[in-house]
């Protein structure tokens, strides 16, 4: 990556690192510490083996999987609420149009 010319070499650097990271968001794990009882231990442990993986990985799909789950969830939720309204959900009007433009393709 080329650096700007710049009045102190400092700020030079920053700008290249921000530039980095704009370019690569995931550029550094994030480490945490997880405290789990001694039996969800060994549950995972044994899990993360059976699934050939590393807890680590476990733990990051686990959390993706649940972030999936309450998406779609939400989604649903959201659509099913949608369509309790008979009047904001009746399409009807629209068939014409439709078989309008269907039997206007084939031709």
């Amino acid at each position: 990556m080329r650096l700007r010319s710049c009045g102190g070499m400092d700020t030079c650097k920053f700008d290249s690192i921000k530039r980095q990271r704009k370019l690569n968001p995931v550029m550094t794990a994030k480490i945490i510490t997880l405290r789990l009882p001694p039996h969800v231990y060994e549950l995972a442990t044994q899990l993360a083996e059976r699934k050939h993986i590393s807890l680590n990985r476990l733990f990051q799909d686990g959390l993706e999987s649940l972030n999936k789950s309450e998406e779609q969830q939400l989604l649903y939720d959201a659509f099913t609420m949608l369509g309790q309204d008979r009047d904001e959900t009746d399409v009807s009007y629209a068939g014409a149009a439709q078989a309008q433009v269907v039997l206007n393709e084939r031709a």
